[in-house]
Order: structure tokens, then C-alpha cells, then sequence
């Protein structure tokens, strides 16, 4: 025989199922555990996978597919795009270590040379500039690494090597994600009786983009079909300052002393009398 007490129990039982288990907190789309957004979308700091948002994983900025650095560089091969680090995609026709166009011309500013376009102050296959068509370099301690020729197993941030994270190390420049040894000359004499100079720089395959003089000279220039004339004078009679002017050549690449040989150099001193040998060098 059945206690008294069970047809109260059963019958509360019985209540419980009619009203339910109990049941689970919503789940707001895009946030934690639940379904993403439209778009694959989830709150901040949180990641879309597998139609779930959960926590994202941590992002280091110059990182691949990461926001950019605050310099707005990236680290080795990448490159900067809508302030986010990017794969370096291989070169497009018409532009530099990129195929020609057919009829063997390139996009503005560009050369064909063996089907290859290429910038004439960045020949394709050199140091710091694209590969060629073929992804191949001139010099057989180069590789081609995304794209540009860089010194096989160099160390980034050094000569001849992709930056690290933007940063390249002895003095050398970041420019276009490449430690390069920068575009410009200075200008010295070891002569110290030198007072004044005419110089004039013949056209060459480094155009001259810029003369900037030193502290203690008054200098001018003046620039005609690709010849760049130059004269300076020192302010007072004593050594002309070191340097005495800095030029900057075009392009990218590093500057060498040859990139700028001045075909006529008559240089004075203090009694405007010619000096033989002014000792003019480029570094």
C-alpha cells in the first residue's frame, strides 16, 4: 500500500515536467560562445571559427595579417596594405621584375630589358631590387626572396637584407621594407686650400634629384637637359666645411661614388689660382 505522502510527490514531479528543465541563459550573436554575426563578424578581441566566436589569438603587430607597426612597417616579406602586414605578392606585368607587355614596353617610368620590366635605377636581378621574370638574380650570392633579390641566408635588419620589423641596423635605411645604404652622396675635399669649385655632372643612369650645401658656403645649381652645373664658394677664407654638399640621386638603390663623377671639376683658392688637385671624393 502506497504511503500518503507519495501522491503528493508524484503530482509535484509531475509539475516539474509540465513547466520544464530550466533552461539556458540567451547567447547574443557575435559574442563569446555563440553563433558569429553575418559576415563572420564577432565582438572585440574575439575570433570567428567555425561559425563560433571565441577569444582571438594573440596578434603582434608587423606580424602576417596582423595591423601594421606604429612605424607603419612589417616584418620580413611582408608589406604594409591598409595598415595591415600582408604576403608581398609576386611582381605584376608592366611593373618592376615583372613580364613585359607583348609588343615589349612597360608601364610609365619602366624599361623592357629580356622581356623583363625593370626601373633604370633598379635594374632587376640586383641587390635590393626585383627578381626577374624568371624569380632568378644576377649574382649567384643573391636569391630571390618575394619577390627581391636579397644576399642568400643574410640576417634581416643588415646590408643587402629585408628590414626587421622596420628597423635596419649600422646606419642603413628602411625603404621599401629593404635595408639599403641610402640614395645620397656627400661630397669632401682633402685638399684644404680649396675656396670654390664649378662642377658639372654629366647625365648618367642616377639622375641628380637634389644639391643640398653645407654650413659656411654659398652655392648654386642649375640643372639643363640631365647636366647638373654646380659652384659654391666658402662664406670666409678657410677650409670649405665637411661636407660640402650632399647630392641625392634618384631611385632606391644605394649610392655609389660612381654614380656621380663630375665631368668638369675646377676648384681655386683664396687668391683665385687654380688647384690641380683639390682631392674631390664622394662617400
Amino acid at each position: 500500500m502506497m504511503p500518503h505522502s507519495a501522491p503528493l510527490l508524484l503530482a509535484a514531479f509531475l509539475l516539474l515536467l509540465a513547466q520544464g528543465c530550466p533552461k539556458d541563459p540567451p547567447c547574443t550573436p557575435g559574442s563569446a560562445a555563440c553563433s558569429c554575426r553575418d559576415g563572420n563578424v564577432c565582438d572585440t578581441n574575439m575570433a570567428c571559427q567555425s561559425g563560433i566566436c571565441q577569444a582571438a589569438p594573440a596578434c603582434t603587430p608587423g606580424t602576417l595579417d596582423c595591423a601594421c607597426t606604429v612605424t607603419a612597417t612589417c616584418g620580413t616579406g611582408l608589406v604594409c596594405n591598409n595598415a595591415t602586414c600582408r604576403a608581398r605578392e609576386a611582381p605584376l606585368q608592366g611593373e618592376p621584375g615583372g613580364p613585359c607587355y607583348p609588343n615589349s614596353t612597360c608601364n610609365s617610368g619602366y624599361e623592357c630589358a629580356a622581356m623583363t620590366c625593370q626601373d633604370p635605377t633598379c635594374p632587376a636581378g640586383s641587390v635590393g631590387c626585383p627578381c626577374t621574370s624568371g624569380q632568378t638574380c644576377a649574382d649567384n650570392v643573391l636569391s630571390c626572396q618575394q619577390g627581391t633579390c636579397a644576399v642568400a641566408g643574410c640576417t634581416p635588419g643588415t646590408q643587402g637584407c629585408f628590414c626587421d620589423v622596420g628597423v635596419c641596423r649600422g646606419g642603413l635605411q628602411c625603404t621599401e621594407d629593404f635595408c639599403r645604404g641610402g640614395n645620397t652622396l656627400k661630397m669632401y675635399f682633402t685638399n684644404a686650400n680649396v675656396r670654390a669649385c664649378e662642377l658639372v655632372f654629366e647625365p648618367t643612369t642616377r639622375a641628380i634629384t637634389g644639391v643640398t650645401f653645407g654650413d659656411s658656403v654659398i652655392g648654386e645649381q642649375l640643372e639643363k637637359r640631365g647636366r647638373v652645373a654646380v659652384a659654391f664658394t666658402a662664406e670666409r677664407d678657410q677650409a670649405l666645411p665637411d661636407p660640402v654638399m650632399e647630392l641625392t640621386l634618384a631611385g632606391t638603390q644605394a649610392a655609389a661614388a660612381a654614380d656621380a663623377v663630375p665631368g668638369v671639376a675646377r676648384c681655386v683658392n683664396g687668391l683665385g689660382q687654380p688647384v690641380a688637385a683639390p682631392g674631390l671624393t664622394f662617400r
